[in-house]
């Protein structure tokens, strides 16, 4: 099964090392999607050029876009079932 990386987004912008670091980390427990949520479509793009990310799933609403957990949680349950792993940056 695949694992299921939520992206840390910054007003708009992927947190690009703390994705990449985290994407290290697990990209040899299968294959990588990165979850984007909100409307942060240039953070959705940059996420496809990271090496070892297979696909990125873009859940574009302006809800998502300050990035709680209890806003994206809904998007995440949803999603959870076709995951073995699900894992974000150990960010604030």
């Amino acid at each position: 099964m695949a694992v299921l990386l939520i992206a840390d987004v910054n007003d708009g912008a992927l947190a690009t090392d703390a994705v990449a670091k985290t994407l290290s980390a697990v990209k040899g427990l299968g294959e990588v999607h990165v979850l984007i949520a909100g409307t942060a479509a240039g953070a959705a793009a940059e996420a496809a050029t990271l090496d070892g990310v297979a696909k990125v799933l873009h859940a574009n609403d302006a809800g998502l876009d300050h990035g709680m957990a209890e806003a994206i949680a809904g998007v995440v349950v949803g999603l959870a079932g076709g995951y073995s792993h699900i894992c974000g940056a150990a960010t604030a």
